[in-house]
């Protein structure tokens, strides 16, 4: 019996291999770049003042109930306050609240 087909299904499978960890660490390569460039937006949009204001007007729309706009201004009490009584009244309580 030829060791030939063996060799060659074995070396296809080591240049596969191969391959597969290339693309491995060229993906995580891509993957950890785009985390930084994410995280550096993030921290560009969060510190400017007028954005913070921005967002946390939106956020206050849409999820005023739950105080999530008076954690992203710092008033981690009134934030947790909020946050309590919405979950508690289901909401209800955002209507007095904001």
């Amino acid at each position: 019996m030829s060791d030939h087909g063996y060799d060659s299904t074995k070396d296809s499978f080591n240049s596969a291999k191969e391959a597969a960890k290339e693309s491995f660490e060229e993906a995580k390569e891509a993957a950890s770049n785009a985390a930084d460039d994410f995280k550096r937006e993030y921290d560009n949009f969060t510190k400017d003042t007028n954005n913070k204001r921005i967002l946390a007007g939106v956020l206050g729309i849409f999820f005023g109930y739950l105080g999530i706009h008076k954690f992203v201004l710092g008033y981690n009490k009134e934030g947790i306050i909020l946050l309590i009584a919405g979950v508690l009244t289901c909401g209800g309580a955002g209507i007095i609240g904001s």
